[in-house]
This record gives C-alpha cells, sequence and structure tokens, in this order.
C-alpha cells in the first residue's frame, strides 16, 4: 500500500489530489458522486465507490500493460478532448473494439478476479472517468504508446493519499514536497462536466452514447468539445488592457462618433444604428452580443496569490537549495482546467433572471510556467509562474435595451461545488422608454433617454450557486459606458482601448462582438 501521507501541507499530495481528481474541485470528488449523478443511483447497500475506483484503476493498469491497441486508442479518444479537457468518459468507450472483435469492457473484464465487479462498478459509477494530465514529460499529445505504459492514480479519501497502480500492483513511490511527477500517468476521476440527462444541473448537449442505463448530458454547452472555441489564440500577453487595430468597423464608427460628441452612447449605433442627424430610430441589431473578450488576475496581485484564491489551497514559495520552488500549493498544470462561472444579473421589463455561463480555462491560459527538472529523480519542481491574459470571446447576450435595464452585474466565481444552494438578489436599474412600435417591431427613438422619462426598477432574483465555488467578485456594466476608451497612432496606424473592468480579483474587457453575418 502506498504510503503518501501528508503531513502540515507539505507533501506532495497537496499538489496532486485536489488537480488530479477533481478538476480543481474540493477533494470529496468520489463522495460526491451521488449529487452529480442525480441521486439516480443508491450506493449504500453496495459496495463503496472507493472500491469501485480502486477495482477498475487495478483493471486499467493491467489492460494497458497488455494491449498497446488499448493504449493507442485511449491516446485516441483523449485527443479529441470531448469536454474541452482530455477526459474519456469510460461509457463511451466500454463497447468500443480494441482488436480482434475484443470490446474495451472485454479486455478490462479479464483484468477482475470477479467479472461481476466491472458489471457493479458500471452501475454504480456511471460518471467514472479516465484522464490524462499535462505533465512536464508526458501529456495525451506526447504519448509514445509504443514505450510509455502508464500508472494509474487513484485518489484515497480516507487516508486523504493517493494510490498509484501499475501491472505489479499498488506502488508505493516517494516524492519529496512540492514534486510533480515525470512519469506517465492516468487518473481515474469523477467527470463534473458532464451529468446524468435527467440531472436538475444538465443544461448543454446531450451526448451520443448509447449505453444500457443512463444517458449523458453536458452541464454547459461551453464544455461541449464539438462546439467551435472562438477564443483567441495565446499571444502571450501578460496586459489586461484590450489594444488592437482592428476592432470591429461598428464600434470605430461609434468611437469616432463618441469622439467628435455627435453620440453619448457607443452602443446606441452599436445595436440600434444610430447616428444624428440622419438616422435617429432604429430596430435592435441582434447581431451583436456582449462579449467577456479579455479575462485576466488583476495587475499588482502576486500570481501565488492569484493562484491559491481558486485553487482553495494556501502556500507560499520556499527558497530550497538556493532556488525558489513552488511548495505547499496544488498547482492545476498537472491536471485539467479551470471552470469559471459569470452570473450576470439583469432587470428585464418582464422580470429578471440571472444568466450563467460556465467555461473552462486552462492554467496555462492564466499563468506563465517555468519548470525544472531535479535531477537524477524522476520529478519536477515548479520554479517561476507569472500573471497573464486569457482571450475566451465568451458570448453572454444581446442587450435589447427595451427589455433589459440600463446595468448588468457580472459575478465572478471559480466552479468547486461541494453543494448547491439558492440566493437571492436585489438589484436596481434604470429603464429606457424611448421605443415605439413600427411594423410589429420595436424601434428606440432618439439616443440616449430621447425625450422620455426614464423609470427605475428594483428586482429580486433568485441565483443558483455552489458552497466551495471560489468568489471573485462582481462588477458592473452599463450600456451607456464607453466601449472604446481611447485610441493612439504609433506611426503604423491607429490603436484603439477597449475599456475594461475590474472586480476587485478579476480584469475583464466587456463589448459588442458580431456574431451573426455582416
Amino acid at each position: 500500500m502506498l504510503n503518501f501521507k501528508l503531513g502540515a501541507k507539505a507533501m506532495l499530495i497537496a499538489c496532486l489530489i485536489g488537480f488530479f481528481i477533481t478538476s480543481c474541485s474540493n477533494q470529496d470528488g468520489l463522495e460526491e458522486a451521488g449529487s452529480l449523478q442525480n441521486a439516480v443511483v443508491d450506493n449504500s447497500t453496495t459496495q463503496s465507490s472507493q472500491t469501485n475506483y480502486n477495482l477498475l484503476g487495478q483493471a486499467l493498469a493491467g489492460a494497458m500493460n497488455e494491449s498497446p491497441a488499448f493504449r493507442k486508442l485511449l491516446k485516441k479518444e483523449a485527443l479529441k478532448k470531448f469536454d474541452k479537457d482530455y477526459d474519456i468518459l469510460y461509457h463511451m468507450i466500454k463497447d468500443v473494439s480494441v482488436s480482434n472483435d475484443q470490446t474495451v469492457r472485454d479486455l478490462l473484464v479479464s483484468h477482475f478476479e470477479n467479472p461481476a465487479d466491472l458489471e457493479r462498478i458500471e452501475r454504480e459509477e456511471p460518471l467514472i472517468t479516465l484522464f490524462i494530465p499535462k505533465l512536464p514529460e508526458f501529456s495525451a499529445e506526447s504519448w509514445d504508446i509504443d514505450s510509455d505504459i502508464p500508472k494509474v492514480a487513484v485518489y484515497q479519501k480516507e487516508e486523504d493519499d493517493l494510490i498509484f497502480y501499475s501491472n505489479e500492483g499498488a506502488e508505493s513511490i516517494e516524492m519529496p514536497e512540492g514534486a510533480v511527477p515525470a512519469f506517465p500517468l492516468i487518473v481515474l476521476k469523477l467527470n463534473e462536466r458532464v451529468v446524468l440527462s435527467n440531472s436538475s444541473i444538465a443544461g448543454g448537449r446531450s451526448l451520443a452514447i448509447i449505453s444500457d442505463s443512463f444517458s449523458f448530458s453536458f452541464i454547459d454547452d461551453s464544455f461541449d468539445g464539438t462546439r467551435q472555441d472562438d477564443g483567441d489564440e495565446d499571444d502571450g500577453n501578460t496586459e489586461i488592457e484590450r489594444w488592437t487595430p482592428t476592432p470591429n468597423s461598428k464600434l470605430r464608427t461609434a468611437y469616432s462618433a463618441y469622439y467628435w460628441n455627435t453620440i453619448q452612447w457607443q452602443r446606441d449605433h452599436i445595436y440600434y444604428n444610430l447616428m444624428p442627424p440622419n438616422t435617429t430610430r432604429g430596430r435592435l441589431d441582434s447581431r451583436y452580443v456582449e462579449t467577456i473578450s479579455t479575462l485576466a488576475f488583476r495587475n499588482g496581485i502576486a500570481p501565488t496569490t492569484a493562484y491559491n484564491r481558486i485553487s482553495d489551497h494556501s502556500g507560499d514559495p520556499d527558497r530550497i537549495s538556493g532556488s525558489t520552488r513552488w511548495s505547499g500549493s496544488r498547482f492545476p498544470w498537472i491536471e485539467g482546467n479551470f471552470e469559471f462561472v459569470i452570473t450576470v444579473i439583469r432587470n428585464g421589463r418582464s422580470g429578471g433572471s440571472p444568466l450563467v455561463k460556465r467555461f473552462p480555462v486552462q492554467a496555462e491560459e492564466l499563468f506563465n510556467i517555468q519548470y525544472t527538472r531535479d535531477s537524477p529523480w524522476s520529478q519536477y519542481y515548479i520554479t517561476n509562474i507569472s500573471l497573464k491574459a486569457f482571450r475566451p470571446n465568451l458570448e453572454i447576450s444581446t442587450w435589447d435595451l427595451q427589455e433589459y435595464g440600463m446595468t448588468w452585474k457580472y459575478q465572478v466565481s471559480e466552479y468547486d461545488p461541494i453543494q448547491s444552494t439558492t440566493r437571492s438578489y436585489t438589484h436596481t436599474s434604470e429603464f429606457a422608454n424611448n421605443f415605439s412600435l413600427k411594423a410589429g417591431l420595436f424601434e428606440k427613438v432618439e439616443l440616449n433617454f430621447g425625450t422620455t422619462n426614464k423609470t427605475v426598477d428594483t428586482q429580486t432574483m433568485t441565483v443558483s450557486t455552489d458552497f466551495g465555488n471560489d468568489d471573485l467578485g462582481e462588477l458592473e456594466v452599463r450600456f451607456d459606458a464607453p466601449v472604446i476608451f481611447d485610441n493612439y497612432n504609433p506611426g503604423s496606424g491607429p490603436i484603439y482601448g477597449i475599456r475594461s473592468y475590474d472586480t476587485g480579483w478579476i480584469n475583464m474587457t466587456i463589448e459588442p462582438a458580431l456574431f451573426g453575418n455582416p
């Protein structure tokens, strides 16, 4: 049995467990299976979920050792990133042929002493998932299936420990504090991006999986790997400010009119095409959508402080052997993605309702990471991290000013589910009343609030949240706030600055973006 205990925030388990097993969640992932599976399966009278994971972990290690074809299949499936991470849902592959009419299930069952154990696991653990972490010397992309036979890591809740399985059984691996494995590794965990379709939190597309007993859906469509990712390529920029020479032409026109005091609200032109003196009324241009174009931790926040805020574990860098080694913390780059939640509170004429957007963020999209190998040991240390900006291009919603108020509140958190709860929020917003019906469609009449009186409305909304989520603050965006706040010309043409907003932890640039046909 592996002897790999935590010692006062000391050992590698602090680095590994949180991100290997629960995608930046709390360490009770196995215990949470019941709630995430929507209580479809009653495990109270069956063998423990822990036993199920351990048995499958041992069988998985034996199957990978036996079959290069199985290793090839796992690499292929992980690279699909069906949930935008290197996850493989067991029920997606169990009936896939490995070779010679042998399925994954056939191969695995041959490594069980009692074949009925696999049947029970399939019934009791519908969300069990194989995850391939991104390590300095191993990843789904770099996996050499001919020579690399990964170990299988399974978290042990009661011992607060890890077991590593190989073909020989459970292995004892002694590693110093703060180390990152330099050997091939696969993790068994609970999938937090997919749920059973009858779950109350199933809000995304259903998966086309043929299963005896279950159907599956994404929690949110933002985790659907088949959807096109509109995020920009990583440009390595560490600054949150978004300066661009090529904003949308409509944004440039709106800024020019704003600069010359022709209009005061840039969104009047962007959403309603208003441009005096010729155009003083217009219909909503629903092709434009409020979009989070940039997200980053606020400049001035120490990288370790930023990391610890979203990883639920404190710890500072220790000075060891003349070099800075990050220890006593869990680092996300040895697992999968963070999962951010944006909740938009907006008052509506027909009543307010929160708009919730979930989306994955890779650790490398928020931090620049430097590893150093500690020779001759099979481990790495993270010796430096710094902040960087992420370009998610996350669609929020069209700002229909006839329906929604002047102010939208954005609440930001990192998703760490422990227990769901509901909270009430009271939000006050102004409403513009300068709209009239023409041919069955509303038109905005005149700029700003026009000659009509604006109204003020206060509404209370109920928002479902999760205990354990890492609160990253909130901000407000007003319809009349400038989208482009400035420009300058370095000699090669004008550069435009998109306004940013600050939650105290996070900076975001939010701008209308064109998502329909121009």
